[in-house]
């Protein structure tokens, strides 16, 4: 287990994933370190300690919506498409 951003991240399936993952939410996948990675970490500075833990994590970014960073999700990923998704 792992604390960031004042929550709490369980190691499960080869990743650290914010506790408040239900399973339920629609996904955005972005590749570690890809420059869809810097983008997120742009847009959403607030996630850095999270993103922080691995090249394997999922957390919630809102309401019913997940970041996946995985080594086998798409380096890039529409800007249009990256930003309706982080969007508070």
């Amino acid at each position: 287990m792992q604390r960031a951003m004042g929550r709490l991240f369980t190691f499960k399936a080869g990743a650290f994933v914010d506790n408040g993952v239900t399973g339920k939410e629609k996904t955005l996948s972005v590749q570690a370190y890809s420059d869809a990675w810097f983008q997120v970490l742009k847009l959403r500075p607030d996630l850095k300690e999270a993103l922080a833990l691995g090249e394997a994590v999922k957390v919630v970014v809102g309401p019913g919506k997940v970041l996946v960073v995985d080594a086998a999700a798409p380096a890039k990923v529409d800007e249009a498409d990256l930003k309706a998704f982080l969007a508070r």
